[in-house]
């Protein structure tokens, strides 16, 4: 009985996470739509970025500046997913 009067109110402590609770679904949404962008853009901005500024004014080779540039687009992509978990973790 005790328990069940602990659990009930542990269950109420926590934020409502119902379908039908829309207070927190456009910044869901929002954080979601903004990786989503940034997930699909800066990798290959980064890619062409660094690919060009390899090969150009480092003057190193076509392969090297598409390793280089390969290498950045995979750090970045890594940054927006570690990004979007800590923001999901931060969120609770």
């Amino acid at each position: 009985s005790k328990a069940v009067s602990s659990m009930k109110k542990e269950i109420q402590k926590t934020p409502a996470t119902e379908e039908g609770d829309p207070s927190g679904q456009p910044r869901v949404i929002f954080k979601l739509f903004i990786h989503t962008v940034a997930m699909f853009t800066l990798p290959f901005i980064a890619y062409y970025k660094t690919r060009n500024y390899v090969h150009m004014d480092l003057e190193m080779t076509f392969l090297q500046g598409y390793i280089y540039g390969a290498v950045a687009a995979v750090i970045v992509v890594n940054l927006i997913i570690a990004s979007y978990v800590y923001q999901a973790l931060a969120e609770d």
